[in-house]
């Protein structure tokens, strides 16, 4: 299935728009943002100049280190977030084909004086092993705290895709928290599969489960089934994914047999 008729946005179009999460695109299929670099929108259509840390610079930037001869375009998926020292950090996409899934990465960078350093790390997707297809609506959530509480910041990354039911839960939920210092790196990942979305959405804490002073990571969701008739969603079973924090690796892993439906 090919993919939906990209919207194209200027980054003074994109600016305009209200700042309410949604303004890089609340989902791949329907809100696709490509900047003019990586898509070949005329010049005339791009600001006249650069601002340094904008993001026109910070989205030429991202181009020049997302784009591969096989993926010549990309696109944004969330709005760019400054961190401390000049530093960002955005979700991106980039697809091969129109019919191939979409790579999905997250991208960090720092705006110098002169130039824009980027590096990305590609977020495994479970169910999508090459990422999402062109028929997933989607969601994504980022925050940034320092999570693991080593003074420096890391990201609670949380991607939703597949289908999407009435109740707002999405059929593939994919959790990360990934460190930021000394480079990306995964530091924990949680999964929760809701069949057709049929369910409510997981959430996720963090709280010391094993009394080590330490937080450990706890995604909660309930799995369902639809009613004959409307109404309330039956038979909800809870799912639970607990990590515990392992200092030896500075990371979190499954907790033997807390990992359960």
């Amino acid at each position: 299935m090919g993919m939906a008729a990209p919207i194209y946005y200027t980054a003074e179009m994109v600016q305009a728009l209200p700042d309410d999460g949604n303004r890089f695109g609340a989902t791949v299929r329907h809100t696709i943002i490509l900047v003019a670099a990586a898509a070949g929108i005329p010049a005339s259509a791009a600001p006249a100049r650069a601002q340094v840390g904008d993001t026109t610079r910070i989205d030429s930037a991202l181009a020049r280190h997302v784009r591969t001869a096989r993926a010549p375009s990309y696109f944004r998926l969330y709005h760019v977030r400054p961190l401390a020292g000049g530093r960002f950090y955005t979700l991106v996409a980039r697809s091969a084909t129109e019919d191939s899934p979409y790579a999905v990465l997250l991208c960090q960078g720092t705006v110098h004086a002169e130039s824009t350093a980027v590096a990305c790390l590609a977020l495994q997707t479970s169910g999508r092993p090459a990422g999402l297809s062109d028929d997933d609506g989607t969601q994504f959530t980022v925050t940034d705290g320092d999570f693991d509480r080593d003074g420096e910041p890391e990201l609670n990354v949380f991607l939703g895709y597949g289908r999407q039911s009435y109740t707002g839960a999405m059929e593939h939920n994919q959790f990360y928290v990934v460190d930021l210092v000394p480079g990306l790196r995964a530091a924990a990942s949680a999964y929760i599969f809701l069949r057709n979305g049929i369910g409510y959405e997981p959430e996720l804490t963090f709280e010391d489960f094993n009394g080590d002073g330490h937080p450990d990571i706890e995604v909660r969701a309930q799995a369902c089934q639809q009613p004959r008739e409307e109404g309330a969603l039956v038979g909800c079973q809870p799912i639970v994914r607990r990590l515990l924090w392992n200092a030896r690796t500075s990371s979190w892993a499954a907790a033997g047999g807390a990992a359960r439906r």
